[in-house]
């Protein structure tokens, strides 16, 4: 009988039969490593597989994820009037002087469709250069919040629709913030 050896090492054969079911090992490497580890069954199955780890591993690991670099702000970028943006809802407004209509609330016109419901909040974003909207962030000692949008991606719309028009929001920005938005390049 193949347990006759345990005898000597004074184990238990449940012992035994406990390492070999949870290691797939031999029942002399059973033996071996419960002696080691004074008949303690955790321990020499925890010693076992510290020593044969390929043994046990059989899941497979998929392969790590690429790294990616890439510049989401050029330097010197002026946001305000950009060039025309494929794809964009505000197309047909690029040429229009948000800030003069902010300011002068009579000239201000309503738009229809879904450029009214999906304009930028031109009234709380800054105008000009990431450069300059840090110099006025330290001059006014706020906080510089980058709001980088992508015409592509509807939620980023969405933004425009549910959060920068709220009051509470408006007002806390303005309070804490200097509000610059960017509109990222789609390239052809």
């Amino acid at each position: 009988n193949e347990y006759k050896s345990y005898l000597r090492f004074n184990m238990s054969q449940d012992a035994i039969q406990q390492f070999v079911q949870a290691t797939g090992t031999t029942v002399e490497k059973a033996i071996q490593f419960l002696s080691i580890c004074d008949n303690n069954v955790n321990l020499a199955v925890e010693c076992y597989v510290d020593q044969n780890p390929t043994d046990n591993v059989s899941e497979e690991v998929r392969a790590p994820i690429p790294s990616r670099v890439d510049r989401v702000v050029e330097e010197r970028v002026r946001v305000g009037r950009t060039s025309k943006r494929p794809g964009n809802v505000f197309d047909r407004d690029q040429d229009r002087n948000f800030r003069a209509e902010h300011q002068n609330h009579a000239a201000k016109r309503k738009l229809k469709g879904l450029a009214e419901l999906f304009k930028p909040p031109s009234d709380i974003s800054f105008v000009g250069t990431l450069e300059d909207a840090k110099f006025a962030g330290k001059r006014q000692d706020k906080w510089l919040l980058v709001n980088v949008q992508d015409v592509t991606d509807f939620q980023c719309q969405v933004l425009n629709r549910d959060l920068w028009c709220k009051p509470d929001v408006r007002q806390i920005i303005g309070q804490y913030f200097i509000f610059w938005q960017l509109y990222r390049q789609v390239l052809p």
